[in-house]
């Protein structure tokens, strides 16, 4: 937790990360429970996190990052955008960008639906 010790003497506030930690779950849909299995936590610890019971470990964050895309900076500092860009360094048709961008911020449940709707698509051909 070496970097995080700016984090822990803020008084009786939730700190910030706890907070964008509950913003991830959210927008993710997903359970306290389904959060956690995904990055091997439990749910009483997901919880103690976004009620700033307990700060994250640095593998906690890590895995929260790799897991959900999300953006260390923004996850530990409230800096930069959100999400990775996983479109970054990728020489692609402006089209195709803007339809992985969307991709993108459609929760897992919603780009399970899509690419079920394109499957079925191509096989009605």
């Amino acid at each position: 937790m070496c970097f995080l010790k700016e984090i822990i003497n803020e008084g009786n506030k939730i700190p910030e990360i706890c907070k964008r930690i509950a913003e991830i779950r959210s927008f993710e849909k997903a359970s306290q429970k389904s959060f956690g299995e995904k990055i091997n936590l439990s749910q009483s610890q997901i919880a103690s996190y976004e009620k700033g019971h307990r700060i994250p470990t640095d593998r906690a964050i890590n895995d929260i990052c790799r897991v959900y895309k999300v953006n260390k900076d923004w996850l530990v500092k409230g800096t930069g955008k959100k999400f990775i860009d996983p479109l970054v360094g990728l020489d692609l048709d402006p089209e195709i960008e803007e339809m992985a961008d969307l991709y993108f911020k459609l929760t897992q449940e919603k780009r399970e639906y899509i690419i079920k709707l394109m499957k079925k698509s191509l096989d009605s051909e």
